[in-house]
């Protein structure tokens, strides 16, 4: 284990012991060990002096030198740096299992609370590689769904293969709380199905589908993610409305019937939009401080307005009903953040 260097091992050794002090580490400590019980301070010096923690002189500052002091006691303290002369003593208290960082100055100090976890700097005290995400920071996701799995009939249940592409936007508030707005892109192929019954295609060789149909959520995004750390999983839920890009129809025939006079077409459409909801679990791994690797599994429930009209039918006399899809997604996609 390396210390800073300041007169000797013995005096080291005597300020690690004494019960107002901790022990200092300029270089990773692989087996460093952390008291909970007590705090932690860094130290990022501006210029040469001598840095004293409740009138004892703990070690001897170069200008850019980052100093930790580990296991200091919880309670009050008073602290200052001596460089040309006396400078004045600030006073400050570290609470149990807090960081505090002091930024020096020619015989001054800048006291505050640092934005890391006691977990984060014991990591990187040890020498681990530690990604901090920022405590308060905007972001951005972007992500595509690489599978869609549909829910619907026992006969059509597709597996559709990259049929969506999403972005978000919006600020973590507070440590591992992060609300946004978001937009997606739906492309899906949607069997007719209207009320209790299913309805197959002119030639009533198969279930009647409706291909590519273009959706587009609009929706508020909130996620809560339960780690700082490199790999965080998360939980996450999106509502809002489900806005139909463009109108479609087709005309059908009951599935249960051959075409007849007693089995006449019918026009499928699709009129509108609707409610939609997306709750989901995930798992963020930041590559480092500015990107993140984002996989999401969700379920997502669209909704939207049709019509189904018998043939002679004035357009639009048909009754209404709330089309619903039903999805289950594996996205991947890139988060920003600054």
């Amino acid at each position: 284990m390396k210390k800073v260097p300041v007169f000797s091992s013995l005096l080291l050794f005597i300020t690690s012991i004494l019960p107002a002090n901790g022990q200092i580490l300029s270089k990773p400590e692989p087996d460093a060990s952390f008291d909970r019980s007590k705090g932690i301070i860094i130290i990022q010096a501006a210029n040469k002096g001598s840095f004293f923690l409740d009138d004892h002189m703990m070690t001897s500052l170069k200008e850019g030198d980052s100093l930790y002091i580990i296991n200091v006691p919880g309670g009050q303290h008073n602290a200052k740096v001596i460089s040309d002369s006396i400078a004045p003593t600030y006073s400050f208290i570290l609470s149990p299992g807090k960081v505090l960082e002091i930024k020096t100055g020619k015989d001054m100090l800048q006291i505050m609370n640092s934005h890391y976890s006691f977990d984060e700097v014991a990591e990187k005290v040890k020498g681990k590689t530690v990604y901090f995400i920022s405590r308060r920071h905007y972001f951005n996701i972007t992500q595509t769904s690489f599978v869609t799995l549909q829910a619907g009939s026992s006969e059509y249940n597709p597996v559709m293969w990259f049929r969506s592409i999403s972005t978000i936007n919006g600020f973590q508030v507070v440590p591992g709380f992060c609300i946004g707005a978001g937009v997606t892109y739906n492309n899906y192929d949607i069997p007719v199905f209207y009320g209790y019954n299913y309805y197959a295609d002119p030639q009533c060789s198969q279930l009647a589908v409706l291909k590519n149909v273009s959706y587009l959520p609009v929706y508020f995004d909130v996620r809560t993610h339960f780690s700082s750390g490199r790999v965080a999983p998360f939980i996450k839920f999106d509502i809002g409305y489900n806005i139909l890009i463009s109108k479609k129809s087709m005309q059908v025939y009951n599935y249960s019937y051959w075409p007849s006079p007693d089995n006449p077409p019918y026009t499928f459409k699709l009129e509108g939009g609707g409610l939609y909801l997306s709750p989901g679990i995930g798992l963020r791994v930041a590559i480092n401080k500015l990107i993140q690797v984002i996989f999401t599994a969700e379920y997502t429930y669209d909704s939207s307005k049709s019509t189904m009209a018998s043939d002679g039918e004035q357009n639009g006399s048909g009754s209404g009903y709330h089309k619903h899809l039903h999805c289950f997604k594996f996205n991947i996609g890139i988060g920003f953040q600054k």
